[in-house]
């Protein structure tokens, strides 16, 4: 059906009396999505926004919005939809070094074609600094692991991440341009279920070790 305009259906009435009958057609709206739930997390003074959705259908899009007084909102970024599910969907994104006070969260939905929709609104206080070096989302999923640097010198940092045996299954390194970054650490090897540890050596040869728990495929 089209929202603009007319949309036209061929039909035939035949000897069938369901042919003729009132309630021959019916029109159903169904919603492009369900959140089932959102969430705002203040990790250290980031903010951890999740959501999940019930399923989704002709969505292109979220949106998340950051407000200081739960009237006024301001978008901060976007996330493209994963495609239709009939399944829940997981989101997250993170806010990055807001200032400490407190804070609203929303997420937006929009549809291809244009309809917008709203999650409930969630409220963090943020009352002090987040520490320069961590994992998010931790747990971690799939094969992948998102190591945040806030504020940090620019130089090469030397990575190792280790299984619960000890074993190291990858050493690589990140050049940083300096100041807050997301970089994304993809072992070679399938990650199975389990804690591993991240090993992060700055330039100035100190040492971080981050106990990093991974959801596998």
């Amino acid at each position: 059906v089209a929202l603009e305009g007319n949309s036209e259906a061929g039909f035939a009435v035949t000897a069938d009396s369901g042919s003729r009958a009132t309630g021959r057609f019916r029109l159903v709206f169904r919603r492009s999505v369900r959140y089932t739930s959102v969430n705002a997390v203040v990790l250290n003074s980031d903010v951890a926004i999740n959501w999940q959705v019930e399923d989704e259908l002709n969505i292109n899009h979220y949106e998340i919005e950051r407000s200081s007084n739960g009237i006024s909102f301001t978008n901060l970024g976007s996330k493209l939809s994963n495609g239709n599910s009939e399944s829940p969907v997981n989101y997250s994104w993170l806010d990055a070094g807001p200032q400490p006070g407190e804070y609203f969260y929303r997420i937006k939905s929009i549809s291809n074609n244009g309809v917008v929709a709203y999650s409930d609104v969630v409220k963090v206080i943020i009352v002090k600094g987040s520490p320069d070096l961590y994992v998010f989302p931790n747990p971690a999923s799939g094969n992948a692991i998102q190591l945040q640097m806030n504020v940090k010198p620019a130089g090469q940092y030397s990575i190792r991440l280790i299984n619960s045996l000890g074993q190291p299954l990858l050493t690589n390194v990140i050049n940083h341009a300096g100041g807050t970054a997301t970089h994304k650490i993809v072992p070679d090897k399938i990650l199975v279920s389990g804690m591993y540890q991240l090993e992060v050596t700055n330039p100035d040869n100190n040492t971080n070790i981050i106990k990093v728990i991974v959801n596998g495929q």
